[in-house]
């Protein structure tokens, strides 16, 4: 291989690093607009705690600030963190700090990627009238087109 090829090759490489890089900062598609807007519209007024006592949790960022979490099937709370804090749309592990069996707002914290986000806010998600307006949704869509 000749210089100047190996040269040719060797510029393709901070290009194909800067593509990554710009990947990197998508946020992810399964969380979009429309899905932080339905959790918003069917959030209820702000709570000063939420109960972690059963076992099954989880939790799934809608927004660089906002965590919803599963506390029981139908039980969905969602949180809302100060700013300055990590961009939670790219946190591989989300969890919480808790009081007890307890959540609190302003005490305890989200805990993404060893950044640690204070709580502003805590609100109750009516999740089962949620899924049941978007199922009314689909339907109207499916009928209409």
């Amino acid at each position: 291989m000749s210089l100047s090829q190996l040269l040719v090759r060797c510029a393709w490489v901070p290009v194909v690093a800067a593509l990554l890089v710009s990947c990197a900062g998508t946020p992810p598609a399964r969380h979009d607009a429309a899905e932080r807007a339905s959790f918003m519209a069917h959030a209820g007024q702000p709570v000063d705690r939420f109960m972690w006592l059963t076992s099954y949790r989880r939790s799934t960022a809608i927004s660089s600030d906002q965590v919803v979490v599963w506390t029981g099937l139908n039980e969905a709370y969602l949180v809302t963190v100060f700013h300055p804090c990590a961009n939670l749309w790219f946190a591989h592990e989300i969890g919480f700090t808790h009081t007890g069996d307890n959540v609190y707002v302003h005490v305890n914290s989200v805990k993404a990627d060893g950044w640690t986000c204070a709580i502003k806010t805590i609100q109750p998600v009516d999740y089962r009238r949620m899924q049941q307006d978007q199922q009314a949704g689909r339907a109207t869509q499916t009928g209409s087109g």
